[in-house]
């Protein structure tokens, strides 16, 4: 027996599933992984040069099975007009080459790699375009062939000048007595700005001895931090024994009880900081030092 309505009611769920599998195959025939990306970087150059950001400081950091790099370009007129690899200079190894120093070279490294990289992933700033990470992968089977940069600080020079951004650090040494040394310096940081010193021995110990006095332990150095006052800062030491030591000096946001003024202005992590003697530290964060060798009469 046959219920009125059967026949129509089989022919619906047939149209339905031929519906179905078209609406299928056509979402298989949609845009490729790649041409997405290549669609979204279209986008974002096209907010980049609407945005007409010509002159700007900023810092990048590679990121891979190899030597690691990460640098800080000043750009003027779209061009790399300084260029410092933020490595801290105690790292062995040679700092390698950079891909590129302006944000437009990164763009076309990342159309370059939409050719020849399996996967390629960008992330770039929804208004002004800028590419905030991007990851790429040769060989989405292999392994330990993945790199990436990731934009760790971005400062349009008309928006801080460079002059509130620039750290700088000098001192001079002097040893009045015998066992004494005496620290004069100058920094370009606002005051009450701390800035950390350590005075450790050379040559540098080839071992530290467990849980030993602090006056038999060679690797123990005298550390503190001094207060900059009108640009100034100094402090002293006494007791050293004579010889050569080695100054550390440095202004790092993050190690001292700085005021919330300083941190805004350099970041928590010192990524605004600019500057020859900015380094970085590992880790996203950076510090601006001076090292030089004193001599304790």
């Amino acid at each position: 027996m046959i219920f009125a309505g059967g026949r129509d009611a089989g022919r619906g769920r047939l149209v339905l599933l031929v519906a179905a599998a078209i609406l299928l195959a056509s979402c298989g025939r949609g845009e490729s992984p790649a041409s997405a990306q290549a669609a979204r970087l279209d986008a974002a150059r096209s907010r980049w040069a609407a945005a007409g950001v010509d002159d700007y400081t900023w810092r990048f950091a590679r990121e891979c099975f190899c030597p690691q790099v990460s640098a800080e370009v000043r750009v003027a007129d779209g061009a790399a007009a300084d260029v410092s690899r933020l490595t801290d200079p105690r790292w062995p190894g040679e700092v390698p080459e950079l891909e590129f120093t302006t944000m437009d070279e990164l763009f076309d490294l990342i159309e370059r790699e939409l050719g020849e990289s399996d996967e390629v992933t960008a992330m770039y700033d929804p208004e002004t375009g800028q590419v905030r990470r991007v990851d790429f992968d040769r060989m989405a089977d292999a392994v330990d062939d993945e790199r990436a940069y990731e934009v760790t600080s971005f400062v349009p020079t008309e928006e801080v000048p460079e002059a509130l951004t620039l750290v700088e650090l000098a001192v001079r040494t002097s040893s009045p007595s015998a066992g004494v040394v005496r620290v004069e310096g100058s920094a370009t940081v606002p005051d009450g700005a701390q800035v950390n010193w350590a005075l450790n021995p050379l040559p540098e110990p080839d071992g530290c001895p467990v849980d030993v006095a602090s006056e038999a332990d060679p690797c123990d150095a005298p550390y503190g931090s001094a207060t900059v006052v009108d640009g100034r800062f100094g402090f002293r030491v006494d007791g050293l024994d004579p010889g050569d030591v080695e100054l550390f000096v440095a202004f790092d946001p993050l190690n001292a009880d700085q005021p919330v003024a300083v941190v805004e202005r350099y970041g928590w992590r010192g990524r605004r900081m600019t500057g020859p003697q900015v380094v970085d530290q590992g880790g996203g964060a950076y510090r601006a030092q001076l090292i030089q060798t004193v001599t304790i009469g």
